[in-house]
């Protein structure tokens, strides 16, 4: 498995702080077995959890950087649709740390998408 080097950022130091006060936080209580356009939101939260965790111990291989995209995507659809505010707020952090780590891998760097 290779993985990918970031390109440094200032956004570094941001992405572990939003990790560190989301870690410890519950799933929202009211979005437990709720799909939005056919997305688990449970299941979303996880996916997103393990590559900002793989990210800040080692880094992201080319299948984990395709699942980021599929889960930013993902993100950008249903968080505008959540109207818990709880939920909001949980969902709001999750795609501000997919963004932060997206933007670490995409900063005028080639990825290599055609090997």
């Amino acid at each position: 498995m290779n993985t990918i080097l970031p390109a440094a950022t200032p956004s570094d130091l941001e992405l572990a702080e939003l990790w560190e006060q989301h870690r410890p936080l519950p799933f929202p209580d009211g979005l437990r077995r709720v799909e939005i356009d056919g997305v688990d939101l449970v299941y979303l939260d996880f996916a997103v959890a393990g590559l900002v965790s793989s990210e800040l111990h080692r880094g992201l291989d080319h299948p984990s950087l395709a699942a980021l995209d599929t889960c930013g995507g993902e993100l950008e659809a249903v968080v505008p649709q959540i109207t818990d505010p709880e939920g909001r707020a949980y969902f709001e952090r999750l795609r501000t740390m997919a963004r932060l780590l997206s933007a670490r891998y995409t900063a005028g760097q080639d990825l290599g998408q055609g090997e």
